[in-house]
């Protein structure tokens, strides 16, 4: 039950004593919660209102010190838009209230985020902007960032919680027999790549790179900024590129419960490998080139082993509607995984060429 009071009170702790006309919820994210917030004010009429969810981000001021960070870079350094933090009347980014943390961001006018790449070319725009958001951050100094999510695309940390996950939900784990095998025949398949992913240089990257972390131009359709940079540390390269073929070329929604729907769309890969590697083509080393399939394969198999993590866990991470939903979430990955492993040799005809 949403105390919209509450929430009114807060958002004028950041709104210059103008009145709250109105609140709604924002986006589609599965950690935070989010609202629109709109004001009376002429200078800042609309703007994003967040509480952040502590259970995952433990350490907001590590959240805070991260954004400073990056905003200072970016707005000297960067030709990309991002969102801007905005401060609160005691000038923090962030307000407390009851033990909760709310934070505040710019809201961009004309803009929209999509949750399902239906054309070639919204997959071109995304990749594009995270590439130059990835290009832009090349030479920031990456000491400067405190580690947020230790271990977020470490598959043996995450397996680590998996297998945790089965001993302590042992009822329920058992009825879910075969994810859980499929879940370790594929960890023992990865593991033949891995050892030598760790010859790639780490860059600092944004780490969620899912389509909706792109604000979209309302009427030229272009891609108008990046979005969402809790994430933003140290890591591969290929990782943000796994992440965003698992997130654009998916044929089917993440819940889908018909497998036979999920399958990878090969005009989508297409339009995200020109986009993206139009971005870093110059900057890219053979050793990512090498590996960049790999970090589709990792990343969608990270994913859908989180996914059931999180059902065995009783749904403690992610957003759901209904229980098994993280179920359903897992079995669309692992199938994703499955169309990307038939479809290697052509994928992988497509990177070549555009790295070309």
């Amino acid at each position: 039950m949403v105390d919209l009071e509450k929430i009114i009170e807060i958002a004028n702790k950041f709104s210059s004593e103008n009145e709250v006309l109105e609140i709604d919820p924002f986006g589609s994210g599965h950690i935070h919660q989010t609202y629109l917030v709109t004001t009376s004010s002429m200078e800042i009429p609309n703007f994003v209102l967040q509480k952040v969810n502590t259970s995952v981000f433990s350490n907001p001021d590590n959240l805070e010190n991260n954004h400073r960070k990056l905003t200072e870079f970016l707005r000297g350094n960067s030709n990309i838009t991002f969102v801007e933090p905005l401060l609160s009347l005691n000038d923090n980014y962030y307000v407390v209230v009851n033990k909760e943390y709310w934070r505040a961001f710019e809201y961009i006018t004309n803009s929209k985020t999509i949750d399902f790449v239906t054309e070639p070319d919204q997959a071109y725009q995304a990749a594009l902007a995270f590439g130059e958001f990835t290009k832009s951050l090349q030479h920031f100094p990456a000491n400067e960032l405190i580690e947020v999510l230790p271990g977020f695309h470490n598959i043996n940390y995450r397996y680590e919680d998996f297998q945790n996950s089965i001993i302590n939900s042992k009822d329920l784990a058992s009825s879910v027999n075969n994810e859980i095998e499929t879940t370790e025949r594929y960890y023992k398949i990865l593991q033949v790549d891995k050892l030598a992913v760790k010859t790639m240089a780490l860059r600092v990257i944004h780490n969620d790179t899912k389509i909706s972390n792109i604000l979209f131009d309302n009427i030229t359709l272009k891609a108008k900024a990046v979005i969402d940079l809790d994430t933003v540390g140290m890591g591969f390269i290929i990782n943000d590129f796994g992440d965003m073929v698992r997130s654009f070329t998916n044929a089917a929604t993440e819940d889908e419960k018909d497998l036979n729907l999920v399958d990878v769309r090969i005009n989508i890969f297409e339009g995200l490998c020109e986009g993206y590697l139009s971005s870093l083509n110059k900057i890219i080393t053979s050793d990512e080139i090498k590996y960049f399939l790999f970090g589709v394969k990792s990343i969608i198999y990270e994913q859908g082993m989180r996914f059931l993590t999180d059902y065995l866990s009783n749904n403690s991470y992610y957003k759901v509607d209904y229980s098994e939903q993280n179920l359903y979430r897992a079995r669309n990955q692992f199938k994703l995984l499955q169309s990307v492993l038939w479809k290697e040799h052509e994928l992988q005809a497509i990177l070549k060429r555009y790295l070309n």
